[in-house]
C-alpha cells in the first residue's frame, strides 16, 4: 500500500530573510516575534499539513490546547507524528476519509494493518500501546469540544479497583480506555550490570580494546576519550542521555583539585519529568571531564571559532560567572534569561565568552564543534549485539 502522508511541521520561532524574496512574502508580519506573542503561538509547537498541504484550523488547535502545552515537547512531538500517521492512514486506505468522519471499524483496520497484516510494519505492542494513547486523547479532546460526535476508538471500563488496594488506585474506577490496547506490550524488565562487565563492554565497544585489554587494530572508531567519558558520567551518576547531552560547561564540575565527590544541580528545564536534583560525580570521572575539557573540546573549538562568530542571534552568556544568557531578537531588543530556565534545545544556540571568543556552552561537542544531539550519540553508541558478538571472537 502506498502512503501519501500527512506532514509534521513545527512553529518557527523566527522567519529567515530572503535575498530575493517571493511575492506572498510581502503579506507576512514584519514582526514575527511579536505576532506570534499576539496570537499566543508559542516557537516549536507541532502542527500538521495534509497531504495536499491544507491546514486544519480546528485540527492544528489540539496542539494549542492547555492538555498539550502542559507537556513535554518530545511528547508533543510523539502524539504529532502518531496522529499523523492515522490521518495518512485515513487518506490513502480509507479513501480521504476526514478525521470528523473516522468510524470505528477504521480503527480496527489501522488495527490489522499495523499489527498483523503480513504487508503491513507489524508494530510491536508497546509501539501500539504508544500510538492508540495519542490518538485516543486527541478524539477525547475533539469530543469536549464537541468537534466529533463519536470516537473511532472502542472503550472499556478498567476493571474497578478493592478497596484493600488503598487510596492509590481509588482515582482508578470506573475509568474508561481503549479497548485495542495490546495485551502483549513487554514488561520492563530490570536487570543488573556488575561493575566488572560494564567495563568490559565499555573498552571493548567504546573504547576499541580487545577482550584482553589490549588495544585493537581493527578499530576505527574516533574520539574514544570523549566517548569513555561520556559513558561513565551517564553509568556513575543515573543521568539520562537527554539530561547529559544538554549539560553546559557550566553544570559540569572539572576542578581536580578538591578531591572527593563534588555535585552539581541539574535544573528541571533539561531534567526529564521535570525531576530536578543534586547530581554527584566521583573525582576519577571529574579528572576524565577536565582533561577532556582541556584537550578534546578545546581543540574543536579553536577550529570552529570562525563559525561560532557568524552565529545569527545566539543566546550569549557574557560573564560565565553569572549564569544569564542575552539574546537580541529580530527587532533589536535585548532580553535576558537565566541559563538554568533554557531547555536542551534552546542551549543548542548558546554561546559563552571565552579567552579566545565566542565557545558552545554545552559540554559535548563533535569533532566540528557544534553540540551532539541524542540522536548523535545514540549512533555512537555501540549495539549490545555487536560487542557481544566481538568479545566472542576474542
Amino acid at each position: 500500500m502506498i502512503m501519501i502522508r500527512w506532514h509534521v511541521r513545527f512553529t518557527p520561532a523566527e522567519l529567515p530573510s530572503p535575498t530575493k524574496p517571493l511575492p506572498f512574502v510581502a503579506d507576512l508580519p514584519d514582526d514575527w516575534e511579536g505576532w506570534l506573542h499576539r496570537a499566543d503561538m508559542v516557537p516549536r509547537t507541532p502542527f500538521l499539513l495534509s497531504p495536499v498541504y491544507e491546514y486544519d484550523v480546528v485540527l492544528n488547535e489540539f496542539f494549542q490546547s492547555v492538555e498539550m502545552m502542559g507537556s513535554a515537547w518530545n511528547t508533543q512531538v510523539g502524539y504529532a507524528r502518531d496522529l499523523a500517521a492515522f490521518l495518512t492512514f485515513l487518506w490513502s486506505a480509507r479513501e480521504g476519509r476526514s478525521w470528523r468522519d473516522a468510524i470505528e471499524a477504521d480503527h480496527r483496520a489501522y488495527l490489522y494493518w499495523r499489527r498483523r497484516d503480513p504487508a503491513g510494519p507489524r508494530v510491536s505492542g508497546a509501539a501500539w500501546d504508544r500510538e492508540v494513547a495519542a490518538v485516543n486523547r486527541f478524539y477525547w479532546w475533539a469530543l469536549r469540544r464537541r468537534y466529533v460526535q463519536v470516537s473511532p476508538i472502542p472503550q472499556v471500563t478498567r476493571r474497578s479497583a478493592s478497596l484493600e488496594s488503598g487510596w492509590a488506585h481509588r482515582g482508578t474506577l470506573d475509568e474508561q480506555r481503549p479497548a485495542t490496547y495490546s495485551h502483549d506490550a513487554a514488561r520492563e524488565r530490570v536487570e543488573w550490570l556488575p561493575p566488572s562487565s560494564y567495563r568490559r563492554w565499555r573498552d571493548v565497544g567504546v573504547r576499541g580494546f580487545t577482550a584482553e585489554g589490549l588495544p585493537d587494530g581493527r578499530f576505527r572508531g574516533r574520539w574514544a576519550a570523549r566517548n569513555v567519558t561520556f559513558c561513565d558520567l551517564m553509568v556513575r551518576t543515573g543521568l539520562r542521555l537527554s539530561e547529559q547531552a544538554a549539560l553546559t560547561r557550566l553544570d559540569v564540575p572539572q576542578d581536580r583539585g578538591t578531591g572527593g565527590y563534588q555535585r552539581f544541580w541539574l535544573p528541571a528545564s533539561i531534567a526529564k519529568g521535570g525531576s530536578a536534583r543534586w547530581v554527584y560525580v566521583s573525582a576519577s570521572v571529574i579528572a576524565d571531564l577536565a582533561a577532556y575539557s582541556a584537550i578534546d573540546r578545546a581543540e574543536v573549538i579553536e577550529d570552529a571559532q570562525p563559525r561560532y562568530r557568524r552565529m545569527r542571534r545566539p543566546r550569549v552568556v557574557e560573564d560565565p560567572t553569572r549564569p544569564v544568557a542575552t539574546v537580541v531578537t529580530a527587532a533589536g531588543v535585548r532580553r535576558r534569561i537565566k541559563v538554568a530556565q533554557l531547555d536542551a534545545r534552546e542551549r543548542r544556540s548558546l554561546l559563552l565568552e571565552g579567552k579566545a571568543g565566542p565557545e558552545p556552552a554545552l559540554f559535548w561537542l563533535g569533532e566540528h564543534g557544534w553540540p551532539l544531539s541524542v540522536h548523535r550519540w545514540r549512533r555512537c553508541s555501540p549495539r549490545p549485539t555487536s560487542v557481544a558478538r566481538k568479545l566472542a571472537w576474542t
